[in-house]
């Protein structure tokens, strides 16, 4: 960032730097572009945001200083669009200021339209680089960028042509940032241009809502002096808002250090103590019990170390789901040092306790990041895989999510548990992941093979080789494309067999099954298909148990006796299962 001073001596042929941007309180216009830019410039700057700042770097194939004056001008010219009669005077009391200045004749027809001033922005801009002779196949998608960080779908109804007066003061107003943030002239050429002008978008709207925010209110002039004070003011306000951190983190070098209390290592945690943690996609295939949550977590915060990732996200498909992972997911974090996670599903409020974050003493980064789709720009969170899959949904703002999501190690549980609906936005979700280089871990005990290879195809396209059939098994894709398959042994060894017991419709007569079987201890599951036949098997239990059997009926909140009348009872059976080498 160029540190030169603004011209100390502003006389009033200078009219570009009278324009407002916000009236109450008042701030001028260049003043908050320079602040919106210098929010992206110390955001991208932070170490806790490396991620993000590599991968744009890459795609401009230019250094980070260069990625970082780009980021500045992109966010910073967000808001040109104010640079017009219509939303100069739709403020009475901006507008008798600017007419004080002398700028009365600007406004000499009657202006009644009101605009969106987004689309403006959009506009202006390709008219300035048009002039400038930049690739339309450039300007073109980057002027959008600027047209949607309000996030909304009307058009630009406005045609007429800017008047030259106003085009002149926005083309001081462009040179003007240019020069602040030293950016070139030319617009740089990414590899791919959705993912890095959706990285843009979301940077764009994140820096005009920290830049729009109460610590920027007190300075609402330029002076010799302002980018100095700009850059201290939106550094402090990210580290307070809980949007960038510049703590070292511990290292985790071995399974052990971050598990202390698991004694003896299944071979599907030994085996991930080994893999690449630079790897794109990881999928683990176990039983239940063998440990797969423990070695997901390892792998995430060893690829977020390689990969320079702020953090991690644990999706799942429930609420409940969620709350357990949540308290386990606090645990380790605990132990190695790391930020507190955040909860993320729709009824989290009710499990944390909200009272505390709406409170006067809550911290300002609780507050900020409290809604859903600014969370995801926090450190880690724990949630459902439904956040997630909003960051890819055509939906206001779910490009914060997609933004925070860069800069994390994303990890999916259950995958096999979705529906051919979510399956879709899942692979979605995993074709945006392969684009913006967010590490992917995916978890599944019954994970079937037409699944594994859609989710593979999001990564490697779909010439993939032939998949082994082994189970317990770990996938793994490196950027390369390149795919290793990796077989593990299960700890538990028990083949199960499955043998009918017939016993109809009867409830007495399964009721009398279940205890015989806990006559001399033990416990027991009936289950069953409907709500009436839980409820007659439990009665006819309550009649044959003694005082010591605890029984208990879960979850059967409703039941409509009328319409049970008219169900076909089914004959059912009760399906005992044995363990060949248990008893």
């Amino acid at each position: 960032m160029n540190n030169q001073d603004f011209k100390t001596n502003i006389s009033p042929e200078q009219l570009h730097l009278k324009l407002w941007a916000k009236s109450n309180p008042y701030k001028s216009l260049l003043a908050h572009m320079v602040d919106s830019g210098c929010c992206a410039y110390q955001f991208l700057s932070a170490s806790s945001s490396n991620a993000i700042l590599s991968f744009l770097s890459q795609q401009w194939k230019c250094d980070t200083e260069a990625a970082l004056s780009y980021c500045a001008y992109f966010t910073a010219m967000h808001d040109i669009g104010k640079a017009m009669p219509q939303f100069q005077r739709m403020d009475e009391g901006q507008f008798a200021r600017l007419k004080d200045f002398g700028m009365g004749d600007l406004f000499s027809s009657i202006i009644t339209e009101s605009i969106r001033h987004e689309y403006f922005s959009a506009r202006i801009m390709r008219r300035i680089w048009k002039a400038r002779a930049v690739n339309r196949m450039l300007f073109e998608p980057y002027s959008c960028i600027l047209s949607l960080h309000h996030q909304r779908i009307e058009g630009d109804l406005i045609n007429k042509k800017i008047p030259v007066a106003w085009q002149n003061l926005q083309d001081q107003l462009e040179s003007e940032i240019r020069e602040v943030f030293n950016t070139a002239k030319e617009l740089p050429h990414p590899d791919n241009m959705d993912a890095t002008c959706t990285l843009l978008t979301g940077l764009v709207i994140l820096c005009d809502w920290v830049s729009s925010s109460g610590p920027f209110d007190s300075d609402p002039e330029i002076d010799g002096e302002y980018l100095i004070r700009s850059k201290r003011i939106a550094e402090g306000t990210l580290k307070q808002y809980g949007l960038i951190d510049e703590n070292g983190k511990q290292r985790i070098c071995s399974f052990r250090a971050m598990w202390p209390g698991i004694l003896s290592l299944r071979d599907i945690q030994t085996c991930c103590e080994k893999l690449d943690f630079e790897s794109a996609l990881t999928i683990i295939e176990a039983p239940m019990g063998e440990g797969k949550t423990e070695a997901a977590l390892y792998l995430a915060e060893r690829m977020r170390d390689k990969k320079n990732k702020r953090g991690i996200y644990v999706a799942l498909p429930t609420q409940a789901t969620s709350n357990q992972m949540y308290e386990r997911t606090e645990t380790m974090l605990e132990s190695i040092d790391r930020s507190k996670a955040r909860l993320m599903h729709g009824s989290a409020f009710l499990y944390e306790n909200e009272a505390r974050i709406q409170s006067a003493d809550a911290d300002e980064a609780e507050r900020w990041l409290s809604s859903l789709r600014m969370a995801f720009l926090g450190e880690n969170g724990v949630g459902t895989v439904d956040q997630a899959m909003a960051s890819v949904l055509i939906a206001r703002f779910s490009v914060l999510r997609l933004l925070g999501l860069t800069n994390k190690v994303l990890v999916i549980d259950e995958m096999h548990a979705y529906d051919a609906y979510m399956k879709e936005i899942l692979k979605s979700l995993l074709s945006w992941c392969n684009a913006l280089c967010i590490p992917v871990i995916l978890l599944s005990a019954t994970l079937q093979d037409s699944q594994r290879r859609d989710y593979l195809s999001c990564f490697i396209g779909n010439d993939l080789p032939e998949l082994s059939d082994a189970y317990p098994l770990i996938t793994q894709i490196d950027h390369t494309g390149s795919l290793i398959q990796i077989p593990t042994q299960a700890a538990l060894q028990t083949d199960y067999y499955f043998e009918p017991v017939r016993l109809g419709n009867d409830p007495v007569a399964i009721a009398r099954f279940a205890v015989e079987k806990v006559a001399h201890g033990g416990c027991y599951c009936v289950l069953v298909n409907t709500v009436r036949k839980a409820q007659d098997i439990y009665c006819a239990l309550l009649e044959m148990v003694d005082t010591e059997t605890e029984t208990s009926l879960f979850p059967c909140p409703f039941y409509d006796a009328e319409k049970a009348k008219d169900r076909r009872r089914m004959p059912c059976e009760i399906w005992q299962v044995r363990g060949c080498n248990t008893t």
